[in-house]
């Protein structure tokens, strides 16, 4: 655990056998994570990342990087993910379809114009406000019970697959 220490670099090339990172709150602008093939649990919210390559980290299953300034992630290899939690960054776009394990996705605060969800069956929370989403498909994910969709600009909506809700907010869209 090396968070809040104002660090501006983190080696960890050597330390392949590290299961977690918890590097929260420093003024890191890169990591690289290509030989850390072990790494299950990655947090490393609060700092300036612009660019995080996770590719090698396939067993990871918690991706926690918010308020950073990513633009692009490619979590395609990161099949074992059930956590993302990547809101207050500057992603354009994001594509979830090999990450059928994910539970909950936080996602707030970007410059996502779309996001497909439709493989992520297992999705209980599914956090997309402060968008530009002009439509969003959650007919398969039944297992919901928390959407927060506000601050888009949805036009439309079916909730009526996802009995589990228990939490909605879309206010702030153009829903008719």
């Amino acid at each position: 655990k090396v968070s809040y220490n104002n660090l501006t670099s983190l080696n960890v090339d050597n330390n392949i056998m590290l299961k977690t990172i918890l590097a929260n709150k420093n003024q890191l602008s890169e990591l690289n994570l290509s030989k850390n093939i072990n790494l299950e649990w990655l947090e490393i919210w609060n700092n300036q990342i612009s660019n995080l390559d996770v590719s090698k980290n396939i067993l990871l299953e918690n991706l926690s990087a918010y308020n950073n300034v990513i633009k692009e992630l490619d979590i395609s290899q990161n099949t074992s993910l059930e956590q993302l939690v990547i809101f207050k960054n500057n992603l354009t776009e994001l594509f979830l379809n090999n990450n059928i394990l994910l539970e909950r996705i936080f996602l707030s605060d970007n410059e996502l114009n779309e996001l497909d969800v439709s493989q992520n069956t297992a999705l209980t929370i599914l956090d997309i406000e402060n968008n530009n989403l002009q439509q969003i498909d959650i007919t398969n994910n039944s297992l919901l019970t928390t959407l927060i969709a506000a601050n888009n600009k949805l036009d439309e909506i079916d909730v009526s697959e996802n009995t589990a809700l228990t939490i909605l907010s879309l206010k702030n869209n153009q829903l008719n």
